[in-house]
């Protein structure tokens, strides 16, 4: 995968840039493949998938990657089994030079007081962001969100293929959010964190 993702970034200079995505239950392939593709400028964060990988971001088996990325200051996106906001607190003074993105914060739906609470966390903690691709998300929640976090704590995701691009965006179009927070959500963060020109 971090093949095709290297020809496609190489074959669309400025237009794709990749996640390194990075198995840590294989210590001599993640060592591999940082040094095959970790200091590449398309490369510009790192994947963690907690669900499929079944290692959680506080695994000692992770700390290689989380060294790489905070000597680079490399956003991580991490897909985790679940959204808690412990141990995130931790890890994000342990590398502060990383920028931590955890996905699908918005999933937890309306009966799931999680993503609530780890708003309030990323408030407190300078490296901590996330995005709210998810199909659960209720009318107002991502007004909750900036209400806790910040607007320059949330970033759109799409997770496409499988999610819907019109319900990802119409969540923030059609929110009552003004359009200068709209914008750092859906472009501006991004670009921030992930040292993108604006163009």
């Amino acid at each position: 995968g971090n093949q095709n993702v290297a020809e496609a970034c190489e074959a669309f200079p400025g237009r794709i840039y990749g996640y390194l995505t990075l198995d840590p239950k294989h210590p001599a392939e993640v060592a591999r493949q940082i040094e095959r593709y970790g200091f590449r400028s398309a490369f510009r964060g790192i994947k963690l998938h907690g669900q499929t990988h079944a290692v959680d971001i506080d695994d000692p088996r992770c700390a290689v990657i989380l060294s790489h990325a905070n000597s680079r200051g490399m956003p991580v996106l991490v897909h985790q089994t679940q959204i808690a906001p412990e141990p995130w607190r931790e890890i994000c003074n342990r590398y502060p030079e990383a920028s931590f993105l955890v996905a699908h914060v918005g999933g937890c739906g309306p009966d799931d007081g999680k993503a609530l609470e780890f708003a309030r966390l990323a408030s407190e903690v300078e490296n901590l962001y996330f995005d709210i691709a998810a199909t659960r998300n209720y009318f107002g929640f991502l007004e909750e969100l900036v209400d806790l976090a910040g607007g320059e704590k949330i970033l759109y995701g799409s997770d496409y293929p499988l999610m819907d691009f019109g319900f990802e965006l119409g969540q923030v179009l059609f929110s009552r959010l003004g359009d200068e927070e709209k914008q750092r959500i859906l472009s501006g963060n991004a670009r921030r964190i992930f040292k993108l020109p604006n163009h």
